[in-house]
């Protein structure tokens, strides 16, 4: 037979005597703790035994029944939940990728063709007014006469070259830095140029003409090639 104080069905264990139990009489005396800071002292509570100081707070997933998942200033009492989650499609959703608005080669290549064409064409005018300046009196007596009434025209067909220098060096240089509106224009001054280049070519065949309608040609299809019409269409 088992001795009486051996109860094997409540903990499997022998348990102490009655007189060695605490607060019985034999029993060792135990004093409160100096230093109480450390014990949790929840204050008021429900019958959940969440404290009623804290504020309420949606339920964690870590949180038990009853306990708001919002930081406790207790041992053992901090949850982690960091909040609601974002929904399912949001969170896993993909940013959005930003095509990058990068000058294409194309365009690049027209504008500095075009600073060339307009350097060009400013040189060449302004050589040929001072040309015109330095032999102006003799040009005007040339051929009985004839050149004074030439010598106009060739002045006024220089300051129009020199006009149309500077708008090409100006719109090139705008489309080399990437302007829309300068790449516009330039289109509107290429088609002009290539037909009069066409025309002088028809009308008189020559080696320069052939080189200036294949110049303006080239640059003609820089403007409106795939890269550079799409470039223009994301405006």
């Amino acid at each position: 037979m088992p001795e009486p104080s051996y109860d094997f069905f409540a903990t499997g264990r022998p348990v102490a005597a009655p007189d060695a139990a605490a607060g019985t009489p034999g029993a060792p005396a135990r004093s409160a703790p100096t230093d109480p800071s450390w014990a949790y002292a929840p204050g008021a509570v429900n019958q959940f035994g969440t404290p009623l100081d804290v504020a309420a707070a949606p339920t964690g997933p870590f949180a038990a029944p009853g306990v708001a998942a919002a930081p406790i200033a207790a041992p053992g009492m901090v949850t982690t939940w960091g909040g609601p989650g974002q929904p399912g499609r949001a969170a896993h959703a993909a940013a959005p990728t930003r095509v990058p608005d990068e000058r294409p080669g194309p365009v690049l290549a027209a504008g500095v063709l075009s600073v060339i064409t307009g350097v060009w064409g400013v040189v060449s005018s302004l050589i040929g007014l001072a040309a015109l300046a330095a032999f102006s009196s003799a040009i005007s007596s040339a051929g009985g006469g004839i050149g004074a009434s030439v010598l106009p025209i060739v002045q006024v067909i220089l300051g129009i070259t020199l006009v149309l220098g500077v708008v090409w060096f100006a719109l090139g240089v705008g489309v080399v830095r990437g302007s829309r509106s300068s790449l516009k224009w330039l289109r509107v001054v290429v088609v002009v140029g290539t037909l009069f280049s066409a025309y002088a070519l028809v009308t008189a065949p020559s080696a320069g003409n052939v080189i200036d309608v294949v110049w303006h040609g080239v640059v003609l299809w820089l403007l409106y090639c795939e890269p550079t019409t799409s470039w223009m269409r994301r405006a």
